[in-house]
């Protein structure tokens, strides 16, 4: 089955705005269109953090793909802990930009 020239660009898009989506939605109170286009402007304006949060979440993937002899090692990683260690590291990226932000003005009275 071929997928159109904007599939993977559409996907990785969604997928950067999650990372900045949940941690959002965790420390602010908004409502959902506020936090999609704070969260896309994130992806977008902290572009570094946002292309190593999604290297950290592809990098199983692409080990698991590229390295076939490690294939059980990064199953069990992952079944293990995996998704709680990835969302550890991106947390440990995020970290800095969330400080910023919630000691920052806001813009309600």
């Amino acid at each position: 089955m071929r997928y159109p020239g904007w599939c993977w660009p559409g996907g990785v898009l969604l997928a950067a705005i999650i990372i900045w989506l949940l941690p959002l939605a965790a420390f602010f109170e908004a409502s959902v269109s506020r936090h999609l286009s704070n969260a896309l402007r994130l992806a977008a304006g902290r572009l570094g953090v946002t292309a190593l949060a999604l290297a950290v979440m592809a990098a199983p993937i692409i080990i698991f793909w590229v390295l076939p002899a490690v294939r059980i090692a990064v199953a069990w990683f992952m079944v293990l802990i995996g998704p709680a260690f990835q969302t550890y590291l991106i947390a440990l990226l995020q970290r800095s930009t969330m400080a910023t932000l919630s000691s920052g003005p806001t813009s309600e009275p």
